[in-house]
C-alpha cells in the first residue's frame, strides 16, 4: 500500500495492466498475455460501437477488450469482438489512460482506441465533418489496422422481457445526447402536444435526467439492452444524435419494423470551429451519418432541425408527420 502511495499514475497504470495480464493467464488457460492485444475503447457510446464492431477482424491473434463496467453490456452485443473481456471500474479506465503514450496495436501492448486522439486530434473534424473524405467507420478501421472497407459486425438482436407493451403507433422519443447540443425543452412539449394531438402513444425515456412533467406521455426508466428492446417495438423511435441513436441505428436493418427517425441539432449561425461543424447545416449528410456504418438506409432518417427556425419552433409535430409513417 505505501509503495502504490509514492508510485506516480504512469507507474501506478503500469502495474494495473500488468495485473490485468495476469488476469488474462489465469482465465485463458495458461495462454501467454504477450501475444494478445489489448484494445480498450474510451468517450462515448459511438467509439464503443465502431470498435467491438471491428476487433473481430483482428482475431488472427487473440484480442483482450477492455470495457468499463458501465459499457460492459457491450459483451451481450458482439460476443466473438474478443477472446477475452475484462471489466473495468471508473478508477482503473482513467487510470490507464496515462499509458496514451504507449498507446500501440502490438502483441503485449495497450491500444486506446478513440477518435480524438487520431490523426492528432484533427481527423474527426478536419477530414471527417469538414471535408467529409470518408466516415467514422473507416477512421476507427484505420486506428485499428485494417482495410478501410472492412465489414462492421451487426449486433445481436437481444429480445428482454419489459415491463411496457407500446402498441405499433407508439413513439418512443429519447432527448438526451452527450456530446451535442441539446434541444430545448419547449421544442420536445410542443413535439408532444403534436404527436398526442394526432392520437399517437408517446414514451419518453431522458437516461438519467429528470422525467418530462406532460399529460398522457408515459416516462420510461431503461437499461441500455431494454432501451433497445423497447425500441423494437415502438413503430416510431425518435432520438436526438448521440452513441445511442447510433446504437439503434447498428440494429435497425434487423427490426423492420422500426422507423428510427434522428434528429441534428442544426444552427445556421456557426462560424466554423470544430465542435461547431457537428452544428453545421449539412452535417448529417454523408458519412458523419451512422446509417453508412450498417447500411440501415430503409429505416434510418436523419433530419437537421434548428429550433430557431419559425417552422420548426411553432410546430415541430407537424414538420416530422410526413417521417412518421414512412414505412
Amino acid at each position: 500500500m505505501r509503495r502504490s502511495f509514492l508510485m506516480g499514475p504512469l507507474d501506478q497504470a503500469l502495474c494495473l495492466f500488468s495485473e490485468i495480464k495476469r488476469s488474462v493467464y489465469k482465465s485463458s488457460g495458461g495462454k501467454c498475455p504477450e501475444d494478445y492485444l489489448y484494445i480498450m475503447p474510451i468517450g462515448g457510446i459511438g467509439e464503443l460501437i465502431l470498435t467491438c464492431s471491428q476487433t473481430h477482424h483482428l482475431r488472427t491473434r487473440p484480442v483482450c477488450l477492455l470495457l468499463p463496467a458501465s459499457r460492459f453490456w457491450a459483451v451481450n452485443l458482439w460476443p466473438e469482438a474478443a477472446d477475452v473481456f475484462i471489466q473495468l471500474d471508473p478508477f482503473q479506465v482513467e487510470l490507464l489512460k496515462h499509458l496514451e503514450d504507449n498507446s500501440f496495436l502490438m502483441p503485449g501492448h495497450i491500444y486506446i482506441s478513440y477518435i480524438t486522439w487520431l490523426a492528432g486530434g484533427h481527423l474527426a473534424d478536419q477530414l471527417i465533418m469538414r471535408e467529409k473524405l470518408f466516415g467514422f467507420r473507416e477512421a476507427f478501421a484505420f486506428g485499428l489496422g485494417l482495410p478501410l472497407n472492412s465489414e462492421t459486425a451487426k449486433p445481436r438482436l437481444i429480445n428482454k422481457p419489459i415491463p411496457w407493451k407500446p402498441s405499433p403507433n407508439c413513439v418512443l422519443i429519447m432527448p438526451n445526447a452527450n456530446f451535442t447540443r441539446k434541444m430545448p425543452e419547449e421544442f420536445w412539449n410542443k413535439l408532444i402536444t403534436d404527436l398526442l394531438s394526432q392520437g399517437r402513444e408517446v414514451y419518453f425515456e431522458n437516461f438519467g435526467s429528470s422525467p418530462i412533467s406532460h399529460p398522457g406521455v408515459i416516462n420510461v426508466h431503461t437499461e441500455v439492452l431494454d432501451f433497445i428492446s423497447l425500441a423494437s417495438l415502438c413503430g416510431t423511435v425518435i432520438m436526438l444524435r448521440s452513441g445511442l441513436s447510433d446504437l439503434i441505428s447498428a440494429h435497425s436493418s434487423q427490426i423492420p419494423q422500426l422507423n428510427l427517425l434522428i434528429l441534428w441539432h442544426i444552427d445556421a449561425r456557426t462560424i466554423g470551429t470544430p465542435l461547431e461543424l457537428w452544428h453545421s447545416p449539412g452535417c448529417s449528410v454523408g458519412y458523419p451519418s451512422s446509417k453508412s456504418w450498417f447500411n440501415c438506409d430503409n429505416n434510418v432518417t436523419d433530419i437537421e432541425i434548428d429550433p430557431l427556425d419559425e417552422s420548426w419552433r411553432d410546430a415541430p409535430g407537424r414538420k416530422i408527420h410526413p417521417y412518421l409513417n414512412k414505412l
